[in-house]
């Protein structure tokens, strides 16, 4: 989760502004952080494609585990982005990765295609001729008809941990593009507040 909270920015930019343009200030600065988090949710929505190597499209802010935004309101100027997907922490800071529902994680070796070296590969792929299961890993028989002829080749292993380094980076992209969007932002929505401040 990153919350955005530009409190010191604010007095900066506002610090010239009379007393009833002032009143606008919460309201203007509340709806320009949750245009900035929207900005910085479709900036994350737009890198995970570019990481993760899934199906499904989970990323989605109507998923369960979609890239959420919690807006900021007048009396609380903080917006946040979020995800509640069980592995972000995992890919975003690296650490050990062990089985989430299943008994084993399903390790993906060279003979695998990549197509396949993503979630839901292994069990595409036993859906293939030849290939089966067993406790250690996934395998596939080639070679001849007869099986005295065939080899088998390891195309999935099976481990209770596996290590899972960094590559997430959901702070460092929401940060940047709510540093890059939020003055502009600001400034919008102040005079769109000016506007109306009696």
């Amino acid at each position: 989760m990153l919350d955005i909270n530009v409190k010191n920015n604010v007095k900066e930019f506002t610090r010239h502004l009379n007393s009833i343009e002032k009143k606008q200030i919460p309201f203007a600065t509340a709806r320009a952080l949750t245009w900035t988090a929207q900005v910085a949710q479709k900036a994350l929505q737009d890198w995970i494609p570019k990481v993760f190597n899934v199906t499904k499209k989970w990323w989605l802010k109507q998923q369960p585990t979609g890239i959420k935004i919690k807006p900021a309101k007048k009396n609380r100027l903080i917006a946040e982005v979020y995800t509640d997907a069980y592995f972000a922490r995992l890919q975003e800071k690296g650490g050990t990765k062990r089985p989430h529902r299943s008994k084993a994680l399903v390790i993906p070796t060279a003979k695998v295609p990549k197509s396949r070296r993503k979630a839901g590969g292994a069990a595409q792929m036993l859906k293939t001729k030849n290939v089966f299961s067993t406790k250690k890993g996934i395998y596939r028989r080639k070679g001849g008809k007869k099986r005295k002829n065939q080899t088998v080749e390891l195309l999935f292993t099976k481990e209770q941990t596996a290590h899972i380094k960094p590559r997430f980076r959901f702070e460092e992209t929401a940060a940047k593009a709510a540093v890059r969007i939020f003055k502009d932002k600001f400034f919008d929505s102040l005079q769109r507040a000016l506007k109306t401040a009696r």
